[in-house]
């Protein structure tokens, strides 16, 4: 009776976390996981060397359920206007926006896919990102590394959206010095 009880009140301690999406804590995590995290050498991103403020930002996880998830597809402009997939988790009232890196010219709809592919079918999904910027009061902006839910991982450098999206960057980088040599 007393290991039911202990089962019934780690099981209530677990609800607000699975509702409200504690971004900090996941039992999806292992310790392999939070040993990436803690193990980082440099950082994730950092200010320019030209910048008078000096700052670096580290990957994190943060984890939620599905349910406060949103993958979508947004026009931002880094040189060009372009559509480049996004996911948006809400924790409590915080809004937070991944994106992934904005040099590459990023498939929107085939990233998507195959994010689609991993959250598919699972209850909870943790992000490793690096904070970027404020949004707003409650919003801020993380650059992806990679996404964790129960039926694996994906990872950036390793996604076959990456791979395309460098191909793409790789021919338009040749078309480009070709078109200087005339």
């Amino acid at each position: 009776m007393q290991r039911i009880r202990r089962i019934i009140i780690g099981i209530l301690c677990l609800v607000p976390i699975l509702i409200l999406g504690d971004v900090h804590s996941s039992l999806l995590l292992t310790e392999a996981d939070y040993e990436i995290e803690s193990q980082q050498e440099e950082p994730a991103l950092s200010s320019s060397l030209a910048s008078k403020e000096e700052w670096e930002s580290y990957n994190e996880w943060h984890c939620y359920p599905i349910a406060a998830v949103e993958l979508t597809c947004i026009e931002i402009d880094y040189g060009s206007r372009r559509r480049t997939p996004t996911i948006v988790a809400t924790s409590n009232t915080e809004h937070y926006e991944y994106d992934l890196d904005p040099t590459f010219n990023w498939d929107c709809e085939f990233t998507l896919k195959e994010w689609r592919g991993l959250l598919n079918n699972s209850s909870q999904v943790c992000f490793f990102g690096a904070y970027l910027q404020s949004l707003g009061e409650k919003e801020s902006l993380w650059v992806l590394s990679q996404i964790k839910s129960e039926n694996g991982y994906w990872k950036e450098y390793e996604s076959e959206a990456y791979r395309y999206a460098r191909r793409k960057h790789e021919d338009f980088e040749s078309e480009g010095q070709e078109g200087s040599e005339m």
